[in-house]
């Protein structure tokens, strides 16, 4: 293969990697949403409350945090 080659594989399984991140950060952010709702005086979307939406929003939020860190942004 020649160095133009490589360097296109290489540019393409880039790509495809940015894009698998990018669909594990929209599931990740629905995750998200579905432990959150839409307060009723603000009408701003807030966290749930209680111990279980609260650890998985904790868990899903470091998982965004890792995943954009993987994918450089």
């Amino acid at each position: 293969m020649s160095n133009a080659e490589t360097a296109i594989s290489a540019i393409k399984k880039k790509a495809d990697m940015m894009n698998a991140y990018a669909d594990v950060l929209e599931n990740l952010k629905s995750q998200e949403r579905w432990h959150m709702h839409t307060d009723d005086e603000t009408g701003e979307l807030v966290d749930d409350e209680g111990e279980y939406a609260e650890n998985h929003l904790t868990a899903i939020r470091n998982a965004i945090a890792a995943i954009k860190k993987l994918a450089g942004v």
